[in-house]
């Protein structure tokens, strides 16, 4: 099993539990397949696997295509899986971009996959009334109306729609071999949300929900008929334009750090007026000098003869192609200095050296990365071949003669940065994957105690909340607060205290790693668009 797939199938479990993870294991391992392949492989009931799927389609992890002897086969979505680990970082950006209630809106969308508008305002209005402030005050329950127009309107969020039409045939067909939620929901398959929500039967996942699907009688003509009530539409997740989002912070800090606070909020103008932002977008769209100085903030006052002097500097570095920000140029740069970091980090100062002198040599032969990394011909030679068999460089052998003599070969030392990045990627799925079954090691090997602990303090923190929401200003709460916090022993506290502290790790090493993930995946699908456009040419 690759290390993605098993990156899949633990993020299935950590999201949705163990039903699900063996529906998920089943199809990864598959490939693709038909309903009842998934039920004999499994080995689960057919209830649990129509609502495993379910599960999946709603939150948009699979897909299903038509086969001529097995019916309809249903396939994961890799890439849309393996963002599910982003989901806090999401969550973060919404509420540091809106508030705190487009936190709510963006969490509450991604627990239920895709949300009728009405249905996800009446929740988020329910949750802030049990909300109350210090001045027993709950929030206006108007602004969730106002942060939902303003992630509508910068396209965070968008109305789900779009999708392959469906002939008559088909649809019939789905509607007898596409699972649907009658029933009630297996008590053992768990969704990321509160209860199970229950998939309408006018959800086909391939056919805009946003409008009604209309068939003339006799024909396979198809025809899609507006709603009569918008508000009845599903919204989800635009997970392109939060990327658009971190790609832009990602490289407003990257040349924050290599110049100063002036360049970065320079680049942070440029990406700004960008009318039409894509992620694939390897240079943005031009930007006027004008328009730059007006949209800089006022506390960096600068001429515009400074200006023009920052944008030289930066466009002679190459950040800046035609007087736009280059973005596979920098997302390369950012590549490079990552895997020297993890060369260094992994097999130390002098395998980091010689990457380092590779990567900005281009190639060299073993005689001269010797020199230059003023290392012993021994040492040198141990680090090169270490670092190819890790796949981190390449070896490249060029014969002088046409018996191909290795005493007349010249052999060339040379980073391959697009099969790299594949690798690292890889291994920083297994990583991801390794974290999840660390935590889940964790909770499982003193379950019963440290569980105890958990409930305890979380019981604890309920009860003082309460304490402090009903007591009157003339009545002292401190020997209350006091007592409950004196039902947990030191011994209790300083367990639970190292508990947290293991999680504590465990969810910054995968913030980290997701991180690492990105820059490679956007080099990486850059490189790409870049590829085929030069194919197209």
């Amino acid at each position: 099993m690759s290390d993605i797939n098993l990156c899949v199938i633990k993020l299935a479990r950590l999201l949705f539990g163990e039903v699900v993870e063996h529906v998920v294991s089943c199809l990864a391992q598959k490939g693709g397949a038909p309903l009842r392949d998934i039920i004999q492989r499994s080995k689960l009931s057919k209830d649990e696997v129509k609502n495993s799927l379910c599960i999946l389609l709603q939150h948009d992890l699979i897909d299903y295509t038509l086969s001529n002897t097995n019916g309809y086969l249903y396939r994961l979505k890799i890439d849309r899986i393996l963002l599910c680990n982003r989901y806090p970082r999401y969550i973060y950006a919404s509420k540091f971009l809106f508030g705190d209630i487009a936190e709510l809106i963006v969490e509450e969308i991604l627990l239920n996959g895709q949300i009728i508008k009405n249905e996800l305002l009446d929740q988020i209005k329910s949750r802030l009334a049990d909300i109350v402030e210090k001045d027993n005050t709950p929030p206006d329950p108007t602004e969730v109306d106002t942060a939902f127009d303003e992630l509508a309107r910068n396209n965070f969020i968008i109305e789900v729609g779009g999708g392959r039409m469906l002939v008559k045939s088909e649809v019939e067909q789905v509607d007898k071999m596409t699972p649907t939620t009658n029933n009630k929901p297996s008590e053992e398959v768990s969704t990321p949300k509160k209860g199970n929500k229950r998939q309408r039967s006018e959800d086909i996942p391939s056919a805009p929900v946003s409008k009604r699907l209309h068939l003339e009688e006799g024909t396979n003509e198809i025809n899609y008929m507006p709603s009569i009530d918008e508000s009845q539409s599903f919204w989800r997740v635009n997970f392109s334009r939060f990327h658009i989002h971190f790609r832009n912070e990602m490289i407003v800090e990257v040349i924050g750090k290599k110049y100063d606070s002036i360049a970065a909020a320079i680049m942070r103008s440029m990406l700004e007026l960008d009318a039409n932002p894509q992620e694939s977008d390897i240079i943005t769209n031009a930007v006027r000098l004008k328009e730059i100085k007006s949209h800089l903030p006022k506390e960096v006052n600068v001429t515009k003869s400074i200006l023009e002097e920052y944008l030289t500097i930066l466009h002679e570095d190459k950040q800046l192609n035609t007087g736009d920000p280059d973005i596979l140029h920098i997302f390369s740069e950012i590549v490079k200095r990552t895997l020297e970091c993890l060369v260094q980090q992994r097999f130390g100062s002098n395998f980091g050296r010689i990457f380092r002198i590779i990567v900005h040599k281009k190639s060299l032969e073993q005689k001269k990365i010797c020199d230059m990394a003023m290392l012993p011909s021994k040492d040198a030679k141990a680090i090169l071949y270490t670092l190819m068999v890790e796949k981190f460089i390449r070896m490249q052998e060029i014969p002088r003669s046409l018996d191909c003599v290795a005493s007349k070969t010249f052999h060339l030392f040379s980073l391959d940065i697009l099969d790299t990045c594949t690798v690292v990627l890889s291994r920083s799925y297994k990583a991801i994957a390794n974290s999840i079954i660390r935590r889940d090691w964790e909770v499982n090997s003193n379950r019963q105690r440290e569980m105890r602990l958990l409930d305890k303090s979380e019981r604890l923190k309920t009860m003082k909340k309460s304490v402090l929401a009903n007591t009157d200003g003339n009545v002292s709460i401190d020997e209350t607060i006091r007592e409950l916090e004196e039902s947990i022993t030191p011994i209790e506290s300083q367990q639970l205290k190292i508990l947290r502290e293991k999680f504590d790790r465990l969810d910054y090493s995968e913030m980290q790693v997701d991180a690492t993930i990105f820059s490679l995946r956007t080099f990486l699908y850059l490189s790409r668009v870049q590829a085929k456009d030069l194919t197209a040419k």
